[in-house]
């Protein structure tokens, strides 16, 4: 039988079957670590795919130590007993999160050694043993990750199935739990005295990239509206990886007119402005795109461009020069001032309220609770 179908009859069975009669069959402390890992909750959620990927590959091969996830060391030097956690998981763990819908505030469904500089750090050491030390901060539990992956490690072959039953079945509820969320949001109404600023507190409250390109989306379709008929919004159906910035992609979403002109948007949450570096992403997304003649940079900080560059000469000069040279005009805007032209634009407050609500209930990539809080401030459910 082929690991794909033994992955499929390990879902199915983690279907089936509660977490709590899985978690029964398990070391206390096991359990307690898994249970006490923040699934959706970090900024990197990529950890969750080298644990899966571990937890299937000790149950079909017991003898191996998966907690040397590398087969060469930082020299290239073959490891002694390792394997390459990365192609398993590439190879299988990520079509299996992917294709049972688990993947969104559970893991990646991408890879599980994407940006992951701070394990390449461990790559010298060879093993990942619980007190190995690392050079970098990171933005998970990383002492939690190597006790977890240490106590796989430790598994015999059906122990490590039921780890992998237990991983699947949190996955499985937080889909399930999101899905329900969905249904409260489709059969909801929206509030009838929710006003712009009720809206900008409450994006400034959330620390969710998505959820902020989602708003920027809808302040700024009306304002594009008015100065070019039958524009259409695009991009929105998901989050942008490493990958993308490399893409053809007009920006983190974009308009198009009937007649092919596309007016750009890049969106920046409140802990970052609009820098240089936005400047020369424009000139590459022009290359890809010549019929793009506006560019909106938006930044939910205070401020969309910090005072410094403001003051440098060189900034006037990269935007005057993507102007003339490109034909792209730029125009940076902070969130409360993209809602300023919302309602200049004559933007109606219940259809944005509407537009955004629809688009969460199909973005996959939001933080954990951002779904219920917008429920919470600014939806009526139906008795």
């Amino acid at each position: 039988m082929s690991i794909e179908s033994r992955l499929d009859e390990a879902y199915i069975r983690a279907e089936s079957e509660a977490a709590l009669a899985i978690s029964a069959r398990l070391p206390n402390a096991l359990v307690g670590r898994l249970r006490k890992w923040r699934y959706g909750a970090y900024g990197w959620i990529s950890p969750v795919n080298l644990l899966i990927t571990a937890a299937w590959y000790k149950w079909l091969n017991p003898q191996q130590d998966v907690c040397k996830i590398w087969a060469t060391d930082h020299k290239s030097k073959p490891i002694p007993g390792g394997f390459a956690i990365r192609s398993n998981d590439e190879g299988y763990t990520v079509p299996l999160v992917s294709k049972t819908r688990i993947a969104a505030g559970f893991c990646s469904p991408n890879s599980g050694m994407q940006g992951s500089r701070a394990l390449e750090k461990m790559r010298g050491a060879g093993r990942i043993d619980r007190d190995t030390p690392i050079d970098q901060s990171v933005s998970f539990d990383m002492p939690l990750f190597q006790n977890i992956l240490n106590d796989i490690n430790q598994c015999s072959s059906d122990e490590a199935l039921d780890v992998l039953c237990l991983l699947l079945r949190i996955g499985i509820e937080i889909r399930e739990e999101r899905e329900a969320q969905k249904a409260l949001l489709l059969g909801a109404s929206v509030t009838q005295s929710a006003s712009i600023g009720d809206v900008l507190t409450f994006a400034r409250s959330i620390s969710d990239p998505q959820f902020v390109r989602i708003i920027a989306a809808f302040f700024a379709f009306p304002f594009v509206s008015t100065i070019f008929e039958d524009a259409s919004l695009g991009g929105m159906d998901g989050a942008k990886t490493a990958a993308d910035s490399q893409s053809k992609s007009p920006g983190d979403f974009w308009f198009a007119t009937p007649s092919g002109q596309v007016i750009g948007a890049e969106v920046k949450d409140k802990s970052k402005q609009i820098g240089f570096e936005i400047l020369q992403a424009i000139e590459a997304r022009k290359a890809n795109n010549p019929k793009m003649s506006h560019y909106l940079a938006i930044s939910a900080a205070p401020s969309a461009v910090s005072e410094k560059n403001l003051a440098d000469p060189f900034w006037r000069r990269n935007v005057e020069s993507l102007r003339k040279q490109h034909g792209v005009n730029v125009i940076c805007l902070s969130l409360d001032e993209l809602a300023g032209l919302f309602v200049l634009s004559g933007g109606s407050m219940q259809d944005f309220l509407a537009q955004v609500t629809t688009q969460l209930t199909t973005t996959i990539d939001l933080k954990q609770d951002t779904i219920a809080s917008w429920q919470e401030e600014f939806l009526v459910q139906a008795v």
